[in-house]
């Protein structure tokens, strides 16, 4: 059963604050500063054919005030990956991923859909309370898994801004709960070198409604926060009911990292990191992705693929392969040298 959560203090980590807001505004600037593209939807077209016929059952988890849809694909193995969608999005896109890596039996695959997206429970793309919710969500699904496999090893990876919540994750007090990230595509904080102008064409900032709410909080009023700041292209999308149309304020601050913080305490050496994207990202500027993750993780691999965009990197088999070369190599001798490490410790 769900722990309660007790209230949350105004002056969250989180949020916008006196001292961070100039800093916010200057990266809004340059986020909505020149038009929007045309958001090209041929990336979407393989993400979205899933043949449902093949995807496991939904199971609930319950946590605070809702519950959390997800996905499992079993496979006889002391890994588990948990998969965090991105923007709009739901744990199906994953599919074709976790669907190979659990018949290679490689990992256990999660594939979580956050509170208002998927099949969890609450207010589609309005269901949060407050900003670090999603990161306790993430914990208590986290604190199931390992509850369920004590002595297995739990890898976590986030697409999109799922990857930028994962990046929080891991500057959480919980992130002694994971050990391994991967991240596809993933948003590294507003202001970040890796965000093109509008995400590409993806996302629509109300920016008064955005400047408005962010100035209630810091004079403590909070009343707003479940009005829409990001709307979704979601004509992009072939018209795919599955997507979220638009995010309220807090749904936008509980998922990713917060500002870009290029002097942020990187990701542990002893958590192997693999990053990928494609070499047409809508959303991101693929290039700047090996300097960034030098200050995220200076120990993880990078791997871009021409060719492939934001949305359909998840079904690109070149990716595929990546991931299961690195959990073959990689994550398997890092996690399985550890846990030697620990159990000669022990003794």
């Amino acid at each position: 059963m769900a722990k309660s959560k007790s209230a949350r203090p105004k002056s969250d980590g989180y949020a916008i604050g006196w001292k961070t807001l100039s800093a916010y505004e200057l990266a809004l600037r340059a986020l909505t500063r020149d038009p929007a593209p045309d958001l090209d939807f041929t990336s979407f077209a393989r993400i979205s054919a899933i043949n449902s016929r093949q995807l496991p059952t939904v199971r609930q988890l319950p946590v605070a005030n809702g519950s959390l849809g997800y996905r499992c694909y079993d496979a006889a193995t002391d890994v588990s990956l948990i998969l965090v969608h991105g923007s709009g999005g739901f744990g199906d896109q994953f599919h074709a991923l976790a669907h190979a890596i659990a018949e290679a039996g490689l990992a256990r695959v999660y594939t979580l859909n956050m509170r208002g997206h998927g099949q969890s429970s609450g207010e589609r793309g309005h269901a949060v309370d407050y900003p670090r919710q999603l990161l306790d969500d993430v914990a208590e699904f986290a604190h199931y898994v390992r509850h369920q496999y004590p002595t297995g090893r739990i890898i976590l990876g986030g697409h999109s801004a799922g990857g930028g919540l994962v990046l929080g994750f891991s500057r959480s007090a919980a992130a002694s709960l994971i050990d391994a990230y991967v991240f596809f595509a993933p948003f590294l904080g507003l202001g970040s070198p890796t965000v093109r102008p509008h995400f590409g064409g993806w996302v629509q900032v109300h920016k008064p409604k955005l400047r408005e709410t962010a100035m209630a909080n810091l004079l403590g009023v909070q009343k707003f926060n479940n009005r829409t700041v990001l709307d979704f292209n979601i004509e992009a999308c072939l018209h795919d009911p599955r997507y979220v149309r638009s995010w309220s304020y807090n749904t936008m601050l509980a998922f990713g990292p917060g500002r870009w913080l290029p002097k942020a305490a990187p990701i542990s050496s002893g958590c192997p990191v693999l990053l990928v994207a494609g070499g047409r990202d809508e959303c991101f500027t693929p290039s700047a992705y090996p300097d960034a993750l030098k200050i995220v993780a200076p120990h993880g691999d990078v791997a871009l693929f021409d060719g492939a965009g934001h949305w359909d990197i998840l079904a690109d088999q070149r990716v595929i392969e990546r991931m299961l070369d690195w959990l073959r190599n990689e994550v398997k001798t890092k996690i399985v040298s550890l846990q030697g490490f620990a159990n000669h410790e022990a003794a």
